[in-house]
């Protein structure tokens, strides 16, 4: 075999090529984008996207022509993408603890009735009584660049740096129902010492003297305020707290896990078989179920061994049983932190005074 033929049995065969594929155009959001509007209808491209935003500084007949031709054209804005993309929006985050207390639906009707009427959007988001949930909420709110806040923290919340991150990126911000004493924000809330004192002298015009209080862990500011009142309205009748009638139960979200549950029923079984209080100010909602069932337990009838202060209209409705009953109307508290929020959102300019509004609650015997 000469060279020649030696070198052809070794020569690589010609590697065929794949056809190249042809990648498909990327797909616009919109089939007709916001330039495209502009040049089509003469106009800036400020002026559509605040025709297609409803700012009233564009003119009516303006806006109704921008929208329709968008209507006409499929385009849809991307909302997220303006709020992120400007250095402030004009949505409110809105954040409360959980939506199965009667309390927080009622707040977020009286807040959303409220923005409705003065055409404010709003996300509205639960923390589900976790701190790290409403970290992360007030997060997102701080990446959305909100122009104003709404929050009521969860027991054991950790939020006050992130509170005044937004403060300083101008949001406006108004706590409800519960505030940290280490933050000076706008606050809306509920009588809860004064109502709490005046339950407790009920009782003692009864003739009731050994009135026991129940508490949560972890303590908050409303379960502080209403145990502020209990002891304040002892003292003030010549009384004094006695330790062992203060009970502490355990509540950290909601809805309490069967875990938990058990071991308040365990705990107020003992606390009523031993301490064996004449009246009880259940100071924390969701416990009610506990209660009943250690009272079947050591054979007390609520309402009728026990007397009951509670903030929970669902405790003894069924019987019919003489419990004192709170209430405190969440429509009229979510309506005042939203009024409050859109009067500092007018006039953002001006700096002014923070501001306390208390909504006054009612007791009800039945």
């Amino acid at each position: 075999m000469d060279s020649n033929s030696k070198r052809k049995s070794v020569a690589k065969k010609p590697v065929a090529r794949k056809p190249a594929i042809k990648k498909p155009a990327p797909k616009e959001e919109n089939a007709t984008g916001i330039k495209a509007l502009a040049e089509k209808l003469g106009l800036s491209v400020g002026t559509i996207s605040m025709a297609l935003n409803n700012n009233p500084v564009v003119r009516e007949s303006t806006r109704k022509r921008v929208q329709e031709e968008a209507e006409r054209h499929g385009y849809v804005p991307h909302i997220i993408a303006q709020l992120i993309s400007s250095r402030s929006s004009r949505a409110v985050g809105v954040l409360v603890p959980n939506s199965l207390l009667p309390l927080f639906p009622s707040v977020i009707h009286g807040i959303m009735q409220e923005f409705q009427a003065a055409k404010q959007y709003a996300f509205v988001v639960y923390s589900l009584d976790q701190p790290e949930n409403e970290l992360y909420y007030l997060s997102v709110f701080s990446q959305l660049r909100v122009c104003g806040v709404i929050a009521a923290l969860c027991p054991g919340s950790n939020s006050v740096p992130m509170l005044q991150r937004l403060a300083k990126q101008g949001a406006e911000i108004v706590l409800i129902d519960r505030k940290p004493p280490e933050i000076r924000l706008d606050f809306v809330g509920f009588d809860n010492r004064e109502i709490t004192a005046d339950a407790v002298s009920r009782l003692w015009e009864k003739g009731h003297r050994r009135i026991g209080i129940a508490l949560g862990e972890p303590s908050y500011s409303v379960l502080e305020d209403r145990f502020a009142g209990y002891r304040e309205r002892l003292e003030r009748h010549g009384g004094a707290v006695d330790p062992a009638l203060v009970v502490r139960l355990q509540y950290d979200h909601m809805p309490i896990e069967k875990s938990e549950h058990q071991e308040n029923v365990r705990r107020l079984t003992r606390y009523l078989d031993e301490v064996r209080p004449t009246a009880l100010v259940l100071a924390m909602h969701a416990t009610q179920s506990a209660l009943e069932e250690a009272a079947g337990k050591v054979g007390i009838a609520v309402g009728k061994d026990l007397s009951v202060v509670t903030f929970d209209p669902a405790l003894g409705e069924s019987r019919g049983d003489p419990i004192v009953r709170i209430s405190q109307p969440g429509l009229s508290l979510g309506s005042e932190a939203a009024r409050m929020l859109l009067e500092r959102l007018r006039h953002a300019e001006k700096k002014t005074a923070f501001k306390q509004v208390i909504i006054q609650s009612r007791i009800a015997e039945k």
